[in-house]
């Protein structure tokens, strides 16, 4: 149980121990369908507006005039242990202004979230990572809600790099903590997750938030130079994974009845 196994030195000698490394536990990964296994509204093409298309759980945000969408479910790096992911194919595109956007979101449950200990002395690190591929390189924003926090809509923002187009990478991200805001005992959003693809220029001209503010358009997507709203662009993503600590470990599969049974609870 302490992580080492006994082992014999020989005749007449007493036992060792040999210390060996222990498995990352399980239940560890706070987003459900991270590899995108579980597709029930089946795939979506035409798509102009909000909503939530393709593989489960998650929301495709859609404000203003972004160019139309398609939301399928597609192959992933069987290489790395993927078999599906999600892809989203601007089949239309446009030129983004103003405060227009599209991005995908994952809310996590605040009642889901408690063990992190968040607002107090003892909260934990978090850690995020995912497997991303992209018909574009260049820098892209991910925005982090503690959608609890004692400021209305507080965010955080991280970029990352996309360094090769049509290449699977792996990306992680070390989350802002809070240690005076806590999460609600509720069936409430807890925490939002937002992956951006584009947005105008409003959404561009101020800086990223390095800890918890309140939302500011202009400090969603400074620094973003990839830009999706243009036909043809594509990206995928599988292997998203929420946990604690700052080390991301090995993406944590589950059996397709597990995630399909965690899934129905927000289908239905």
């Amino acid at each position: 149980n302490d992580g080492q196994v006994l082992t014999s030195t020989g005749a007449g000698s007493p036992p060792a121990f040999e210390t060996i490394s222990a498995a990352p536990p399980a239940f560890r990964n706070y987003i459900i369908n991270g590899e995108a296994l579980v597709n029930q509204r089946r795939d979506s093409t035409g798509k102009t507006a909000t909503g939530f298309y393709g593989p489960d759980r998650w929301q495709t945000k859609i404000e203003g005039s972004c160019g139309t969408w398609s939301i399928s479910q597609d192959s992933g790096p069987a290489d790395k242990g993927f078999a599906k992911s999600i892809l989203w194919h601007c089949t239309s595109g446009a030129t983004l202004s103003g405060t227009n956007e599209v991005y995908t979101r994952y809310r996590i449950e605040a009642q889901d979230l408690q063990d992190t200990k968040w607002g107090t002395s003892d909260a934990e690190d978090l850690i995020l990572s995912f497997w991303v591929k992209s018909t574009e390189t260049g820098t892209a924003i991910v925005q982090v809600y503690h959608n609890d926090h004692s400021t209305s809509d507080a965010h955080t923002g991280f970029a990352y790099t996309i360094s090769s187009a049509n290449t699977w990478e792996k990306k992680t991200i070390q989350l802002v903590k809070s240690t005076s805001d806590a999460f609600d005992f509720d069936e409430g959003v807890g925490m939002s997750i937002q992956i951006y693809f584009d947005g105008g220029s409003d959404m561009k001209s101020g800086s990223l938030n390095t800890s918890y503010a309140g939302h500011n358009n202009a400090n969603i997507m400074p620094g973003q130079t990839i830009a999706l709203a243009g036909t043809g662009k594509k990206l995928w993503l599988t292997g998203v994974q929420l946990e604690k600590g700052t080390t991301a470990t090995d993406f944590e599969h589950r059996t397709f009845a597990d995630e399909l049974a965690k899934c129905q609870r927000y289908y239905w």
